[in-house]
């Protein structure tokens, strides 16, 4: 018999501005089960590893639809907002991104745009999310620095380039 663990989402998130305990509107059921796994996301098994992955996925998104709202302060009454159009790109591209992959950093460009950046071996992974399109650096600060072609990103799928050099967790 194996251990099973579900996440259920009770209800959506609040918002970053509305914070208190982000994960208390999770909830997570642990079981003995004679089956090998209970899948958390397709394809993936209900480890806690899955689940924290998941959880990053969440907190991330949840700050990007802070960034479009709110947006982030540079200066004293300067907010850098994301538009609506990245928005809506970034967190497709979030939602593609596998539980084995390394979650970015990330931070609105100031011109309604949002850089997420990975620290990887070679250099940061610089890809920068500009409405529908991503901009991206692969080892980007290094003399090495590979710049791709600026591609539309309107598929469920990260770009095989892209998502072969985002570092793994």
């Amino acid at each position: 018999m194996e251990t099973s663990i579900a996440l259920t989402q009770l209800s959506p998130a609040p918002a970053l501005g509305d914070l208190g305990d982000p994960w208390a509107w999770f909830r997570v059921s642990i079981w003995r089960s004679g089956s090998a796994s209970v899948a958390v996301l397709p394809g993936e098994a209900a480890t806690p590893e899955a689940i924290s992955s998941e959880h990053e996925r969440k907190a991330l998104i949840e700050l990007v639809r802070h960034f479009a709202v709110h947006g982030l302060s540079w200066t004293a009454g300067d907010c850098a907002k994301i538009s609506l159009a990245t928005e809506a790109t970034a967190i497709r591209f979030l939602d593609a991104l596998p539980a084995a992959k390394a979650p970015p950093k990330i931070s609105p460009d100031g011109e309604g745009g949002l850089m997420l950046v990975w620290e990887a071996p070679g250099g940061p992974l610089l890809v920068t999310v500009d409405d529908l399109r991503l901009h991206t650096v692969i080892s980007a600060t290094t003399p090495n620095a590979e710049y791709l072609s600026d591609s539309a990103f309107n598929s469920p799928e990260i770009p095989r380039r892209i998502l072969d050099a985002i570092p793994a967790r």
